[in-house]
C-alpha cells in the first residue's frame, strides 16, 4: 500500500518535470567604464537545465528583434557560444543592451525561446525585476 503511494508520487513528480527553468531576471542600469562608452542596461539571471536544450533567442515580449546574450556555465565559469547545446546543469545568462531612457524605468518581460534535440520549441516568459543601478555617485 505504501509502496503504491510512493510509486504514484514519483510518477507524478517525473511527469511534472520541465526540461528547463529560469530564475528571477534582474534589470540594472550600468555606468560606462570609460568616458567614451555608453550607459547600458543589463538583464541577468540563472537557467537550470534538466534535459539538453538550445537557447535560440531572447527578445522583449512585444518585439521581434533578438537581443544579444551570453551564457556562462556554473560553477566553472566557462563562457559558451550562443549556439551551444546546454547540457544538464546551471547557467548564468547576461543580456546587455544600449541605454534608452524609456527602457530604464519600464517593466520588461523577456521571452526565452528554447529548442530541444527533437526540434520542439518552448517559449518561457520572465518579467525583469528592477534592482539597484550600477551608477557612480
Amino acid at each position: 500500500m505504501i509502496f503504491q503511494r510512493i510509486s504514484i508520487l514519483l510518477f507524478l513528480a517525473m511527469i511534472g518535470c520541465k526540461s528547463v527553468s529560469i530564475g528571477d531576471i534582474q534589470k540594472k542600469t550600468a555606468a560606462p567604464g570609460r568616458p567614451d562608452q555608453p550607459f547600458t542596461i543589463i538583464f541577468t539571471g540563472t537557467i537550470t537545465v534538466v534535459e539538453p536544450i538550445f537557447l535560440n533567442t531572447i527578445n522583449f515580449e512585444n518585439s521581434v528583434e533578438n537581443l544579444p546574450f551570453s551564457i556562462v556555465r556554473l560553477p566553472d565559469g566557462l563562457l559558451l557560444s550562443a549556439s551551444e547545446l546546454l547540457e544538464r546543469g546551471n547557467y548564468y545568462i547576461n543580456v546587455t543592451i544600449k541605454f534608452f531612457e524609456k527602457l530604464s524605468s519600464s517593466e520588461d518581460t523577456l521571452l526565452f525561446n528554447f529548442r530541444d534535440s527533437s526540434g520542439n520549441n518552448t517559449i518561457i516568459k520572465r518579467k525583469a525585476v528592477l534592482t539597484n543601478n550600477l551608477l557612480k555617485k
